[in-house]
C-alpha cells in the first residue's frame, strides 16, 4: 500500500528464503522497472532481487519474443520504462510514429498521452 508493506510480508519473504522457495512479485504497472521496484521495496525494509519481480512490460516482452521474429519493430505508447523493458535483451527495435510499418503496437499507461499518438497508432 504505497510506501507501507502489508503486515507479515517481511516474515513471509524471510520464510520463503529460509526454505529456499522461489517466489515472484507481479505488477501490472508498466511505468517502473524491476530495478526501481528493488529500490522502492528496500526503502520499505524488503530485500527482493530484481529477478523476482515481473512487470507487465516484461510479460509483454516475453509474449512478443514468442510471437514475433527477431528484428521486429514496434510502436510504443507509454512511459520510458515500458520501452526500456520491451527492447532490453531482444533484437526488437522501436519505431517512431511515422517510421515504417510496425509489426505491432504496444500501449501502456502514458502520462503524456495525446490524440496524435493514438492517430499514429491507428
Amino acid at each position: 500500500r504505497g510506501t507501507e508493506p502489508l503486515p507479515g510480508v517481511a516474515d513471509l519473504l524471510a520464510a520463503l528464503e529460509i526454505r529456499k522457495r522461489r517466489y515472484m512479485l507481479a505488477t501490472n504497472n508498466s511505468m517502473s522497472t524491476p530495478k526501481s521496484y528493488v529500490k522502492k521495496l528496500a526503502e520499505m525494509g524488503l530485500l527482493v532481487p530484481a529477478a523476482a519481480i515481473l512487470t507487465s512490460a516484461l510479460a509483454t516482452r516475453d509474449y512478443l519474443l514468442r510471437e514475433f521474429e527477431p528484428g521486429a519493430g514496434f510502436y510504443v505508447i507509454g512511459m520510458p520504462a515500458l520501452s526500456e523493458q520491451l527492447f532490453a535483451e531482444t533484437a526488437f527495435h522501436p519505431l517512431g510514429a511515422l517510421e515504417g510499418n510496425p509489426s505491432g503496437i504496444v500501449i501502456g499507461l502514458d502520462k503524456a498521452f495525446t490524440y496524435d499518438k493514438l492517430l499514429a497508432a491507428h
